[in-house]
């Protein structure tokens, strides 16, 4: 939703999202999701639900139902997937992501951690969410070299709720936290000013 938001304000051409789902932003409370349909309805941003992609071609998309949507530009947007070959010797969770304690460690091997999308927190299971995957990575480390070393590794306390700001185009924004939804220029002042400096970090 937010990368066709983008695209209809920066193009100003017909933008199509198409969702397999029976619903876009399943992941926001019932008003978020709300005014977010409402700002792709204000972009004129085609949405369809419970569409299936059959085949992608160099101007069109064929969905599973045999439409055709014409298209000068196809972008594939999809959520985390567990690679197979994780489910071969090791513990996963019904999706087939490999299975981890508190401290990251895989069940029965215990030189073995597990940390990012990949993982499954069995003792708090959470979305797939960049959040989560950047605060592991500190435990991870601390804890790779504490087996190594011998000593205790220490717990990964994943936070309840994360804040969600989605822009909406337009340098505005929508957010979400704790059920608390809010929407305005401001934010997305907020979200450009936190996705830079998060940006900046990865380039020192």
């Amino acid at each position: 939703a937010e990368i066709a938001l983008a695209l209809s304000h920066r193009q100003r051409a017909p933008v199509t999202l198409v969702e397999a789902g029976p619903r876009i932003a399943a992941a926001l409370t019932p008003r978020a999701r709300t005014l977010l349909r409402r700002a792709l309805d204000r972009a004129g941003v085609a949405i369809l639900t419970k569409a299936r992609v059959h085949r992608v071609a160099a101007d069109h998309v064929v969905l599973a139902d045999g439409r055709r949507i014409d298209s000068a530009l196809t972008l594939g947007i999809a959520g985390a997937r567990a690679p197979d070959w994780l489910a071969r010797d090791l513990p996963v969770d019904e999706a087939g992501f490999v299975c981890v304690g508190p401290c990251l460690q895989v069940p029965g091997h215990p030189d073995l951690f597990a940390a990012g999308d990949c993982a499954f927190m069995t003792h708090a299971p959470r979305p797939k969410a960049g959040v989560f995957a950047v605060r592991q990575a500190p435990v991870l480390a601390a804890n790779l070299a504490a087996r190594h070393l011998g000593r205790p590794c220490r717990a990964f306390r994943p936070q309840r709720d994360y804040l969600k700001i989605i822009s909406l185009g337009g340098q505005e924004a929508l957010a979400q936290w704790h059920g608390i939804v809010l929407q305005g220029r401001w934010l997305w002042r907020v979200k450009d000013r936190i996705d830079r400096g998060f940006m900046a970090r990865l380039k020192g």
